[in-house]
């Protein structure tokens, strides 16, 4: 017999916010767990982001055994990249381990899943980058059991909110958005639970994973840090207060699943990895390579095109289209996103280069006989790392 277990998946929470608010009485699930439990702060992975750090949980292995880094994967001897996704990684998952042996699973918006893998029991994908605005039965690994679920608590996210939006109200919108969808997931959850028992799949491993403790920090976190150089005095008292309101309502929805799922269940907490705040600077790694010698530009401005195409389709169409047109294209999204990246690159000059994005921003060497038009000799690598 297995002993069941409740993994609460809170997506980028961090103790700097949690233990403020429960030593104020405001989580009183959370603060009672700590207090009755073990807790600490851990290290994530390397490097410490979405993907590769839930990857890690969902398999015991670290980045370089299973194979996820980022959000997306440049291609062998190519300046190209492709989307990642669960079909990318190795090693055996935790609910492929508890279904060999004879239990059942009900995981549900764990990053990295998609797609899902057959389970006894059910797995609704989480997010997938760069574009997804909402679930449907084709991201579960039971179509039917899904459309039942969702035919009684709602669909367990739907596109509403547009984190691309720039209009002056947004942020204000934003944060009952936010409550409203801790608060369906919940729903979701507790149905989908309820259906399993019913026929006869009570799920021994049950992992919720909350995207909106993530989400809540990239956009409100100057308005929580009253330390923050990008805090907007002007900001309303309700922007001020979402980070702990999201916190709240985020402990509230954990006691509830720990009530239902059943209090005797070991049950972990866990995050993939922290919040913080931005800096005023910023820095582009490509344009200081460039500054050094180490990487030079063709003229011609197609990567600045390719950028500006994909920024201006990221603004312009809705969370839905966008998702539908990035499912539907998703080949010619990797092209403009690669074209974005790496065109406008004088190769046969170039040393290192990096695809310069805002999450983890990777440094290639142009190794001959590795990359398509490498100019680095091999006997060469060494030195140019140092440089």
């Amino acid at each position: 017999m297995l002993r069941p277990a409740l993994v609460l998946g809170l997506d980028g929470a961090a103790f700097s916010v949690l233990q403020p608010l429960a030593e104020a009485g405001r989580l009183p699930n959370l603060a009672h767990w700590i207090a009755e439990g073990a807790h600490a702060p851990l290290a994530s992975t390397t490097p410490a982001m979405t993907f590769p750090a839930w990857s890690s949980f969902w398999t015991g292995l670290s980045p370089g055994r299973h194979g996820l880094f980022d959000f997306t994967q440049k291609l062998p001897g190519a300046y190209a990249l492709r989307f990642a996704n669960a079909a990318d990684r190795e090693g055996a998952s935790l609910a492929r381990r508890v279904c060999d042996a004879g239990g059942s699973v009900l995981v549900l918006g764990l990053p990295a899943t998609y797609p899902p893998e057959p389970v006894r029991g059910l797995v609704v994908a989480g997010w997938d980058a760069p574009v997804s605005a909402g679930s449907d039965a084709a991201r579960a690994s039971d179509p039917p059991l899904y459309r039942a679920i969702e035919a009684r608590a709602g669909a367990w996210m739907t596109p509403d909110l547009d984190e691309g939006a720039q209009d002056e109200g947004w942020h204000e919108r934003a944060i009952d958005l936010l409550l409203a969808r801790i608060a369906r997931k919940t729903r979701f959850a507790l149905e989908a639970l309820a259906q399993l028992r019913a026929r006869g799949d009570a799920p021994e491993l049950m992992v919720v994973v909350y995207s909106e403790s993530d989400t809540v920090c990239h956009h409100y976190w100057r308005d929580h840090d009253a330390r923050s150089p990008r805090r907007d005095p002007r900001a309303s008292a309700k922007r001020r207060g979402a980070v702990a309101a999201v916190y709240e309502a985020l402990d509230a929805a954990c006691g509830e699943l720990r009530r239902a799922f059943g209090e005797s269940a070991a049950c972990f907490v866990l995050s993939d990895h922290g919040a913080g705040g931005a800096a005023r600077e910023v820095a582009h790694l490509g344009q200081r390579l460039a500054e050094c010698g180490l990487l030079a530009r063709r003229r011609g401005a197609f990567d600045r095109g390719a950028r500006w195409a994909r920024d201006v389709a990221l603004r312009a169409l809705a969370p839905r289209a966008r998702e539908r047109v990035f499912r539907r294209l998703r080949g010619a999204a990797a092209r403009v996103e690669s074209a974005a990246r790496f065109a406008g690159f004088d190769w046969t000059k170039t040393v290192a280069f990096s695809e310069d994005v805002n999450t983890q921003p990777g440094v290639w060497i142009n190794l001959a006989g590795r990359e398509a038009e490498g100019c680095v000799r091999a006997a060469d690598y060494d030195r140019a790392r140092e440089d």
